[in-house]
């Protein structure tokens, strides 16, 4: 009854919620033509060439060239790497375009992930740090490039036990909003965090779901075996992943719609938690590890479908 009323709750701001669409735009530059074009702004130039004739037909000269320094709009394509890759800022709800530059240097590998929406978040001790946001960077480029919908979700201010519950109540507003959006697609919410600076390779690993959700415990799970397993760790990996307890995590994991797990990052020899287990692992084969947990979860998911 509880998860029906956060349910519509989420469905009444989403409903509430306005929008206009704004069709992009660009300046043709020299060597520019229809094809680079659509390859810039992230849409398949085969499957859009047409859409950008009918919309720029006026500036066209000789059916497919383009006049130099003439303005030139983008057709709306909810499957660009513009609309899949967002970033959401916590402060005002603003979201932005993941991907926008650096878009002639993405392309599509797969859409092996065309089902799945992750909701990713990175937090950090200091304004200063990066490890976790490097780890959650390089899931949202994966994940974008073999069809995945992908939402980072920001804060502006440095993550502290003071401002942990507000920022969680903004983080299950901004999710349930989309999810419900996505309603019927496979999604998954995870956190990355650290309450220190991140300064060596050996870590302290905890991977928390909540106890009361079997899509989330299966989530964490799938992270926890391939993290242990590719680890020289030592002796079994049962029951390593935690659960939440009374607290902020709890609140998330009670109010956010999709399955919730949060992965815990220290340094040091000692662990910290009955729960964690140690690694030693640099940035990127750390974001590897996770990443085949959780497509491991999405493609259990799918068997079983």
């Amino acid at each position: 009854m509880k998860r029906f009323f956060v349910l519509l709750f989420a469905l009444l701001i989403y409903c509430s919620a306005t929008s206009q669409d704004f069709l992009r735009t660009v300046v043709a530059k020299k060597g520019d033509g229809i094809f680079s074009i659509l390859r810039k702004e992230g849409l398949n130039p085969s499957k859009y060439y047409a859409a950008f004739i009918s919309l720029n037909e006026a500036n066209i000269k000789n059916g497919s060239e383009l006049h130099l320094g003439r303005i030139y709009k983008i057709p709306t394509a909810s499957d660009s790497f513009i609309e899949k890759g967002r970033i959401v800022n916590v402060s005002d709800g603003a979201e932005k375009a993941l991907y926008d530059e650096e878009l002639n240097k993405i392309s599509l590998k797969s859409d092996n992930l065309s089902n799945a929406v992750y909701y990713l978040v990175a937090e950090e001790k200091t304004s200063k740090s990066s490890y976790c946001s490097t780890i959650v960077s390089e899931l949202a480029y994966s994940f974008l490039v073999n069809g995945a919908q992908v939402y980072i979700i920001k804060s502006d201010s440095v993550a502290t036990s003071e401002n942990e519950k507000f920022r969680f109540q903004e983080y299950a507003g901004i999710v349930n909003k989309r999810y419900l959006k996505h309603h019927g697609k496979y999604q998954r919410l995870l956190i990355v965090r650290s309450k220190e600076e991140i300064t060596n390779k050996r870590l302290n690993v905890t991977i928390s779901h909540h106890g009361k959700s079997e899509e989330g415990q299966k989530f964490a799970e799938h992270i926890q075996s391939i993290i242990g397993n590719s680890t020289s760790r030592k002796g079994s990996i049962e029951n390593l992943s935690g659960i939440f307890e009374d607290g902020n995590d709890l609140f998330l994991a009670k109010n956010a719609l999709p399955a919730i797990s949060v992965i815990d990052i220290s340094t040091g020899i000692k662990k910290v938690k009955q729960e964690s287990f140690s690694i030693y692992s640099d940035k990127k084969t750390f974001a590897t590890w996770i990443r085949k947990g959780m497509l491991n979860d999405y493609a259990e998911l799918n068997l079983e479908e």
